[in-house]
């Protein structure tokens, strides 16, 4: 997923909000992604950088943590990530800050790529246990 901030970048204290549902997939291993991904965000050029704050849901399949079957588990977080602008890298350079202290620099100077951000966000969210249905007793299998 891409935004396009060249006009965020005109103005400082620009903003604009994004409100969009849009297909991802990862490695399936790692994160499978069954629903479109709801995004809904606020964009704000600060002069240094693009704060992006706002709310990401979707559904993902899960292994149920009881009887290990595959479940639907819905996943919503909060987002809030700092994009780097030109002027953020100069100022950067000259107090010395590293990559580290910023998620990333706009790609191509002008442009927001939110695939890594929003597949940490979402890894970060999953649930501990995630359950087929409250009433699971596990593997009912005979022993």
């Amino acid at each position: 997923m891409r935004i396009d901030v060249a006009e965020l970048l005109k103005r400082i204290g620009a903003d604009a909000k994004v409100e969009t549902e849009f297909k991802l997939s990862f490695d399936k291993d790692e994160l499978e992604i069954t629903k479109p991904i709801s995004l809904k965000a606020k964009l704000v050029n600060t002069g240094e950088e693009i704060l992006m704050t706002g709310k990401v849901k979707t559904t993902v399949k899960l292994p149920c943590c009881r009887c290990l079957k595959p479940c639907e588990v819905k996943v919503e977080s909060e987002l809030e990530e700092r994009f780097k602008t030109e002027a953020g890298e100069r100022i950067a350079e000259k107090l010395e800050l590293e990559d580290r202290d910023f998620v990333s620099a706009l790609s191509k100077g002008r442009y927001i790529e939110l695939d890594e951000v929003l597949r940490q966000v979402l890894l970060t969210a999953l649930p501990t246990k995630p359950l087929c249905n409250e009433n699971c007793k596990g593997d009912e299998t005979e022993s």
